[in-house]
């Protein structure tokens, strides 16, 4: 996706996805160690005022006709966590995709040369630590992602690319080492980013941080058509997120789609539904199976492109194509599972 700069100004406090697992919730010490072996579908829902995070997930549960059981969070360096999103995915036991993004309260980002330089013991390697130490505390699975969609415009002022490699993989060793066998890394970037000539500074390859610092590939994919303000090819989701996929199978990494979303077209109602039928047939595919997870974006784009409207509530015919998505069969992926964590 482009940079959302609107979304994340106005959403880091906290924002969540909910999301259905296909083979069963991820819950309950019975089942804990094979978490990453499940395919889950889900959907970023934002907060609705007044009546907050839990009104809005109500809602599209309403209208999708599912119920809930993975999110995605989105927070700053100096975020509280967990904080009323994660607080509510770990009494109900369900997978978490964190996103973290080293800005601190101000708005004043963190260098990545910064992090990827932090000497043991300085404060910066400190507060480093303490993610870590409240993921363990955290004590459910959960991917964290370290500031997805670096090759982005919007980001360059964090640093240059080769300092965003060292930073993730000094940031993947940290939380590593520090929170946890449940905490697993997370690598996002746009769908357009695989689709890039190798030369060309936001090519996906050129930011991959290594097979080493990464468990798992995300990508956002978004069919944009008109509402950039521009005439933009309509684009199924197979093209979206074919390149991300071939990317992940190239490394035998597991694939998210970490968010997905189409705006409606005013002359074909109903060309929404039809668009999200698509992915059944998609995840039927062999090379499909890398896909692990997919997350719908049931939010407004933000103040960058205001008539991105991603939302599924307006749209009974795809809510429920949305929903009925949620009882496809798909076969575990082969894992190696995690023991249950120790919390301190």
């Amino acid at each position: 996706m482009a940079t959302r700069s609107g979304r994340i100004r106005n959403g880091w406090q906290w924002v969540a996805a909910l999301g259905v697992v296909l083979a069963g919730a991820c819950g309950g010490s019975e089942d804990f160690g094979a978490w990453e072996q499940r395919f889950y579908w889900g959907a970023h829902v934002a907060p609705a005022e007044p009546n907050g995070y839990g009104a809005a997930v109500k809602q599209l549960e309403g209208a999708a006709g599912t119920t809930m059981a993975a999110g995605r969070v989105y927070h700053r360096w100096e975020d509280e966590f967990p904080a009323d999103a994660a607080n509510m995915l770990k009494r109900s036991k369900r997978l978490m995709v964190l996103s973290i993004k080293p800005i601190r309260a101000d708005g004043e980002r963190i260098p990545w040369a910064d992090i990827a330089a932090a000497p043991i013991g300085s404060p910066l390697h400190a507060e480093m630590v303490d993610w870590a130490r409240r993921l363990r505390r955290y004590g459910r699975p959960v991917y964290v992602s370290f500031h997805h969609e670096p090759e982005t415009g919007d980001d360059q002022a964090s640093g240059r690319r080769r300092d965003y490699l060292a930073a993730f993989a000094r940031f993947a060793d940290v939380v590593r080492a520090e929170g946890g066998p449940h905490v697993r890394t997370m690598w996002i970037m746009t769908d357009r980013s695989f689709t890039l000539a190798p030369d060309e500074r936001q090519h996906a390859e050129r930011w991959y941080p290594g097979d080493a610092a990464v468990d798992a590939i995300g990508v956002d994919a978004f069919n944009w058509f008109t509402c950039r303000g521009r005439d933009e090819q309509w684009t199924s989701i197979s093209a979206l997120v074919g390149p991300a996929l071939t990317f992940a199978n190239a490394r035998a990494k597991p694939l998210w789609i970490a968010e997905l979303g189409s705006i409606s077209d005013p002359a074909a109602p109903e060309r929404r539904a039809e668009w999200l039928a698509e992915l059944p047939t998609l995840l039927a595919r062999p090379e499909a199976a890398a896909i692990r997870g997919v997350l719908y974006f049931d939010d407004l784009h933000g103040a960058e492109f205001p008539d991105c409207d991603w939302r599924l509530d307006g749209s009974i015919p795809a809510a429920t194509e949305f929903g009925r998505l949620a009882t496809v069969p798909a076969e575990p992926a082969t894992a190696s599972p995690v023991t249950p964590p120790t919390t301190d």
